[in-house]
């Protein structure tokens, strides 16, 4: 799913060599965390500010995507605008990868893509508050990470945007509606209960960004998972999904696209509806 580049696009190795002889070859920069503390660091001339945050042992929580623990675009930082301005332009690679970061401003830009120079003395790199996690899979129309953010984790939905031609701004005002349609409180009986919807829906011009909380498990892992599920709680849970479909379609809702992976299961098999998707086509074509 995420392309894990390695430490740097740039040529790095002649931009050591070019300082390698230069005794006084470090710089102090200033780090901001998530909870807005400033950190004073170390930035070896020649280096990347991801080498810099490890280098360090500094306490920042998400950073280390080239080692394969998390996703690629979790190490990004951001800078002022002014500083942002003397970067070299980012390469497609960078841009692909930043597209799926969460937190992204205009003035982000890779950790491991920033070199380290003598003139970015005092320089402040703010982290955003909210990371990229890991992995979580990749379906036929979409891209599927984990995040953790100040309120806890969640599931990102992302899909690439291909085509400009189609109606992207449509869909998105169709899953707002769902969202908005199940949190009426005037909506009765209340479909809530056992729905789980996309709270967010972000566009830029390169992707759009679905969010809705993590639950762990969802049905498709459960009945394969031990101690299996006894006769009484089947029932249960069919019981709830029944009711779930009930409540949304007296409120006009149509899920779009449900399967046992779109069953989430709290730890007392609570059943949520999730990743409702009906801006997907209806047929396909043969």
């Amino acid at each position: 799913m995420y392309r894990l580049i390695i430490r740097s696009i740039f040529n790095q190795n002649l931009f050591l060599k070019r300082y390698s002889s230069n005794s006084n070859n470090y710089i102090n920069v200033k780090i901001i965390d998530r909870d807005e503390k400033l950190i004073n660091a170390k930035a070896k001339i020649g280096s990347n500010m991801l080498d810099v945050v490890l280098d360090n042992k500094l306490d920042v929580d998400g950073f280390g995507a080239c080692e394969g623990t998390l996703a690629c675009s979790t190490c990004h930082v951001i800078l002022d605008s002014e500083n942002y301005k003397t970067l070299p332009e980012p390469v497609e690679e960078e841009n692909d990868m930043l597209d799926l970061a969460f937190g992204l401003t205009p003035t982000s830009r890779l950790a491991c893509q920033i070199i380290v120079e003598p003139r970015m003395k005092d320089w402040v790199f703010v982290v955003p508050k909210d990371i990229n996690d890991q992995r979580l899979g990749v379906t036929r129309f979409l891209k599927v990470a984990k995040a953790k953010t100040r309120n806890g984790y969640c599931v990102l939905k992302i899909f690439q945007i291909v085509d400009q031609s189609l109606p992207y701004d449509q869909y998105k005002a169709q899953i707002q509606e769902i969202y908005s349609i199940l949190h009426e409180k005037e909506s009765s009986p209340s479909p809530l209960k056992n729905c789980l919807p996309f709270q967010i829906v972000a566009k830029n011009d390169r992707s759009i960004i679905l969010t809705r909380p993590y639950i762990k498990d969802n049905l498709f892992y459960r009945l394969q998972t031990r101690p299996y599920l006894t006769r009484i709680e089947k029932k249960w849970i069919a019981y709830q999904l029944l009711i779930a479909l009930k409540h949304i379609h007296h409120v006009n809702i149509a899920h779009g696209d449900l399967k046992i992976e779109n069953i989430l299961l709290t730890s007392y098999n609570w059943v949520l509806l999730c990743d409702f998707a009906n801006f997907k086509p209806t047929f396909f074509a043969y």
